[in-house]
């Protein structure tokens, strides 16, 4: 009896999980997997408030690396180094494009299950403890030149 049962069920999941796979293909190596368990580990953490160093590396103005202010889950404010600090006014166009770009750890999530969809080059490491990618890079179409960007996040700091 338990047999059957077990062969119909496996005889389900080999009908329904192509159609699934096409979500996040490709998954060769486990890496949807390693996704799904990073993005638990991370909303464990139940941060809404939080700062967090992230360096962007691309073809796009500068500055690229700042401390991100996350408030409620939502880009609040960067903090830049003594080499930008001129930007952290608010005022600087710079300033401005910057934190339209720089993303929180859920929208670097979605970034990542974009890319999966769109079936893009994606490298992906993530914080062994606390589940946020540390380490993000993205090429959407192989043929273009410079179009790849990189994103690393560290320092995670939880904010009162």
């Amino acid at each position: 009896m338990t047999i059957r049962y077990a062969t119909c069920l496996c005889c389900l999941i080999a009908l329904f999980l192509p159609g699934c796979g096409d979500l996040f293909s490709p998954d060769s190596d486990g890496e949807l997997v390693r996704l799904n368990v990073a993005e638990a580990r991370w909303d464990a953490t139940n941060l809404r408030r939080y700062s967090i160093q992230q360096t962007r590396v691309c073809e796009c103005p500068s500055p690229h690396s700042y401390r991100a202010i996350v408030e409620m889950n939502d880009v609040d404010s960067l903090v830049y180094d003594e080499t930008h600090e001129g930007y952290a006014d608010g005022s600087d166009r710079r300033y401005r494009t910057a934190v339209e770009n720089a993303i929180t750890v859920d929208e670097a999530f979605e970034e990542i299950k974009r890319a999966y969809g769109e079936e893009a080059e994606l490298r992906v490491d993530y914080h062994e403890e606390y589940g946020y990618p540390t380490e993000i890079y993205i090429d959407r179409h192989a043929d273009y030149v410079d179009d790849e960007i990189t994103w690393v996040m560290s320092d995670l700091k939880p904010r009162e």
